[in-house]
């Protein structure tokens, strides 16, 4: 008998960190905190709330925290 192989071309490729990234939900769904099917060009809950569906090219970074300890400051 063999042995199974175990296929390496079936990985996941790993995106381009230049590529600009879709955003995940639109904006109207993130500003109600609720979840977004992400249809295009509007999705589900924009059309029961009769909202504009905006999507963002790519999703916002959070920022470096203001209130750095004295330690780290010293370093």
């Amino acid at each position: 008998m063999s042995s199974p192989q175990i296929g390496i071309d079936r990985l996941p490729t790993r995106r381009v960190s230049n590529e600009p990234r879709e955003a995940m939900n639109c904006k109207s769904c993130c500003k109600r905190k609720i979840k977004c099917n992400r249809t295009r060009p509007t999705c589900e809950a924009c059309q029961v709330f009769n909202c504009p569906c905006i999507y963002d090219a790519v999703p916002k970074k959070r920022g470096r925290k203001t209130d750095v300890p004295e330690a780290m400051r010293r370093r």
